[in-house]
């Protein structure tokens, strides 16, 4: 079972080689790998570029390391790069871009690197370029909360039928920080409607375990103490240890996996269930009532458990791998492959339970993590 040791170590060992080492001189990462040589390499994807971004700003804040801050700088300056000005009914805002496409994912993942660049970095340089990005999201928002663009073909402005389950929960936690940042009503309050929505409409009968949107209400709930927010967090919270691996009879590798879609349990899946769980985990323990509390100590167990199996899918030095991969994260117990977005949520996890295993109990007042 891994202890706040074990988690440092595993965190460093991904930070001194393979967040320093796959970056290239542009600040585009070595994006996927795969050992045995028969997966086709995936399209690059700018999404989980700012999402690499985001975690290796975590590693900063947590290590004081400056090599890693340099990295990731680097790797913030060519996500801005693909960031370009839409203008929407004459008022001029900010998309991210890549191959002629706009997501609702891109800005709001944008949002996420950049207001952590700021609270590492204490620097306000980004934060004209973080509302513009703020207020695309804003002005194509519905009156009702739903953000009815999630995919456009930005030449031909052109609305994809496309919906993605994570989008919005990404919008949501974007908003809400850059509200900490910048604190301007519009931001909040579109944060807040399509919470909203989220909660009453979208997931009324069953909740999406969707990690961003947990991030989200605990993030709205230290600013606006809305008693939905903690109950929808908790709904998914107990969905997603219901639906943890345990005691399995012929795969015991398996166990504190999720089987999502098909087996074999994959590390990402289980790595965004246990970033999650940790984020539930901080807003019942900072916020909740006692009847509240008594899920604190299952979702432990259940973060526990994820850890550990995830703890089993990195690289720590198999022959396989080249020391520049070292520390990445493979995709699944039967599939080697690595890539930048499995590392990334691996890490960030292991990040958010190194902070509940030290006791490190930020107040609404203090560093967003």
């Amino acid at each position: 079972m891994a202890d706040a040791a074990v988690l440092m170590d595993a965190i460093h060992l991904t930070k001194n080689h393979y967040f320093k080492k796959t970056m290239h001189k542009d600040g585009r990462f070595s994006y996927e790998f795969d050992p045995s040589g028969q997966k086709k390499p995936a399209a690059y994807n700018m999404l989980r570029h700012a999402g690499t971004v985001y975690a290796m700003l975590e590693i900063f804040e947590l290590t004081d390391d400056p090599a890693i801050l340099t990295a990731a700088t680097l790797g913030l300056n060519y996500l801005i790069r693909h960031m370009e000005p839409f203008s929407i009914n004459g008022k001029e805002t900010c998309v991210l871009v890549h191959n002629d496409t706009i997501k609702l994912g891109g800005n709001g993942l944008s949002l996420i690197a950049l207001a952590k660049y700021c609270a590492v970095s204490q620097s306000r340089e980004h934060v004209p370029l973080m509302r513009k990005l703020a207020e695309w999201m804003v002005l194509t928002q519905r009156k009702d909360g739903w953000f009815p663009v999630h995919k456009m073909i930005k030449s031909r402005r052109q609305v994809s039928n496309f919906v993605s389950g994570y989008y919005p929960g990404e919008a949501i936690l974007g908003l809400a920080r850059l509200y900490r940042i910048d604190p301007d009503d519009r931001w909040l309050s579109a944060a807040r409607k399509a919470a909203e929505y989220i909660i009453h409409v979208r997931d009324r009968d069953k909740p999406i375990p969707d990690h961003w949107f947990m991030y989200g209400l605990k993030d709205l709930y230290r600013l606006r103490q809305h008693r939905d927010y903690l109950d929808h967090s908790l709904k998914m919270a107990h969905d997603i240890c219901r639906d943890q691996i345990h005691n399995h009879p012929v795969r015991p590798e398996w166990n504190g996996g999720y089987i999502v879609n098909r087996p074999p349990p994959r590390s990402t899946p289980a790595a965004c269930r246990s970033e999650g769980l940790c984020a539930t985990f901080k807003l019942i323990r900072d916020y909740g009532d006692p009847p509240d509390r008594q899920a604190l100590a299952p979702i432990k167990r259940a973060i526990q458990a994820g850890i550990d199996f995830q703890l089993n899918m990195q690289v720590k030095g198999n022959i396989k791998f080249s020391k520049k991969w070292l520390g990445g994260f493979m995709e699944s117990p039967v599939n080697p492959s690595i890539r930048i977005d499995y590392t990334q949520h691996n890490i960030s996890s292991l990040i958010l339970f190194y902070h509940i295993l030290t006791q490190d109990a930020a107040s609404s007042a203090g560093p967003v993590v």
